[in-house]
């Protein structure tokens, strides 16, 4: 295993009993098992035996395991627990159930450690199987895209921009997937774990690194989601939403990352 002076990327991979790990770990192999790049298992309250048969198969030696304290699974504590492990100078954070694309981790890494400051996410995520999963669209809908944007000025002048981008089929944006230093992570205290519903939470992610720091939103590449049945989750993200925009009336631009990491030791 390289040592941390070596090591150039952190990826870090939230989960909990989630066996299609497996999977991704295999097909994910040839990008992620490079000298240079650690990967980092955060379990946020799933099977720890479990994780270990999965990850006791790979034979990769930059692949770690951690686990939170919490018993629930909280995705943004998680990464933070992760961020705090991780020894290189740039993260990028991977769900347990995406593909990545030939190219795109090298280009990240490029762009992020270039001038101006800036970070980067995956621009498409497909679906293995489209329309599998329903979280985000009305099948009986006659409207078969969706594209929103937002734009945000602080008092400081400082601006955010993001995408909302989801199609019939399950195509949408991957704000989730994204590769950023790790010193601006920190700076923005991480993820905020105070968000407790699903979704929003990468949204709120990438407009605090801009509104907070003025770091530069670029998106590129495709990944691939390995499609799974779930309950629809409407609404959740949109009071998550709330509560974010909430916080940034108040100027409040910082993440859970000081508390879950004093937590989780």
């Amino acid at each position: 295993m390289a040592d941390g002076r070596s090591m150039r990327l952190s990826v870090i991979v939230p989960w909990c009993d989630r066996p299609v790990l497996a999977d991704t770990l295999a097909r994910n192999a040839e990008f992620l098992n490079e000298p240079g790049i650690e990967t980092l298992i955060v379990n946020g309250g799933g099977d720890a035996a479990e994780l270990e048969r999965i990850t006791s198969k790979s034979g990769w030696p930059g692949l770690q395991t951690l686990h939170s304290p919490r018993v629930t699974f909280n995705k943004p504590s998680c990464l933070n627990l992760g961020a705090a492990r991780a020894r290189a100078p740039y993260l990028f954070v991977l769900d347990a159930d995406v593909i990545l694309t030939r190219g795109f981790l090298p280009r990240a890494l490029q762009t992020v450690s270039s001038v101006p400051p800036c970070f980067a996410s995956v621009a498409t995520v497909l679906e293995s199987e489209p329309g599998l999963s329903p979280r985000r669209w009305n099948p009986d809908s006659a409207i078969t895209r969706k594209v929103f944007s937002t734009r945000l000025t602080a008092s400081s002048g400082k601006t955010a921009t993001v995408e909302y981008r989801w199609t019939r089929d399950g195509t949408r944006t991957g704000p989730g997937l994204v590769a950023v230093a790790r010193k601006d992570f920190i700076a923005v205290q991480g993820f905020n774990s105070a968000l407790t519903d699903w979704g929003f939470e990468d949204y709120d992610f990438q407009i605090r690194l801009q509104l907070l720091l003025g770091l530069k939103r670029r998106s590129f590449g495709k990944a691939l989601h390995l499609s799974h049945e779930g309950a629809p989750r409407r609404g959740e993200d949109s009071r998550n939403e709330q509560v974010c925009f909430r916080n940034y009336e108040q100027g409040k631009f910082l993440g859970t990352f000081d508390s879950d990491v004093a937590r989780g030791t």
